[in-house]
Order: C-alpha cells, then sequence, then structure tokens
C-alpha cells in the first residue's frame, strides 16, 4: 500500500477540524481510503468515479481560484475521487457522492472538495444502479437527477 499525505487546505465540508489526511489506495481494486491524520477514526472510502461513470470527468472543471488552491501548474495530473456511503446491509445500496468531488494534486500534495455546477448528479448516487433494477423483479427504476 501506498500512503501520500494530502493536505486540504479548506478541509472536508463538515470535517472542519481535520485538514489534513493519509490517502492509501488499495491493491488490486478501484478503491482508497482517506484518514485523517489527527484522528483515525475520520475516514472517508473513495473511489475513482470515472470507473462507474464514464462520462463524469468531463463535468468536473476548476475556475482559477480553485486551481490556486491546489497550486496547478500545466504538467499537474490531477486525480478525481469521489467519496462512498456504504450501506453494510446490503452494498447495493451504497452511493456515491458525485455533487461534490475530492480534487487531488499529488505533486503540491493538496486536495479539496468542490461542489460542481453541473445539477445532474447527486451526493448520494446510486453506485449499482443497475444491480438494484435487477432486484426490483423487472422494473426499472430511474436515477433521479
Amino acid at each position: 500500500m501506498n500512503r501520500t499525505i494530502i493536505d486540504f487546505p479548506r478541509c472536508i465540508p463538515g470535517f472542519d477540524a481535520y485538514c489534513q489526511y493519509g490517502l492509501v489506495e488499495e491493491e488490486d481494486t478501484l478503491l482508497a481510503s482517506l484518514k485523517a491524520t489527527e484522528d483515525e477514526h475520520a475516514r472517508f472510502i473513495i473511489v475513482r468515479p470515472q470507473a462507474f461513470f464514464q462520462d463524469y470527468l468531463s463535468t468536473v472543471q476548476l475556475d482559477p481560484d480553485e486551481a490556486e488552491l491546489l497550486e496547478v501548474t500545466a504538467d499537474d495530473l490531477l486525480e478525481v475521487w469521489a467519496i462512498l456511503t456504504l450501506c453494510q446491509q446490503d452494498m447495493k445500496k451504497t452511493t456515491i457522492n458525485l455533487r461534490a468531488p475530492l480534487i487531488i494534486n499529488r505533486r503540491s500534495a493538496k486536495g479539496a472538495q468542490f461542489i460542481l455546477s453541473e445539477e445532474r448528479y447527486l451526493s448520494r448516487q446510486p453506485l449499482f444502479a443497475e444491480l438494484q433494477t435487477e432486484d426490483n423483479t423487472g422494473v426499472r427504476e430511474g436515477v433521479a437527477g
């Protein structure tokens, strides 16, 4: 496992007491964890959303202030991650926050969570919508948003 310390200058909204996290990518999976360095109980499970939503990256655009916050240079390759909300009773009900992705610049070790202006994505977008549809006796449900 590879661990990188990432500083979130504006903290993650709702977790203002923690502004520095260790990013640990799990081997052979799409998942990673983001654990506060100040409190090991403050932890997020994250995933690269483009693995599930192929057009997603085209909706993520940084404005100049956001790019400055992350100290982005022309040569940087930014990473886009999204926080998962796991449903431990039924993993098929796991949701992903596509409305507010985490953008990480590994070169500067800076990260931030930004709210997209694109309104078609939800903060609790079902991750396995297709699996939920199959379980609903053939009734196809649409994803709101």
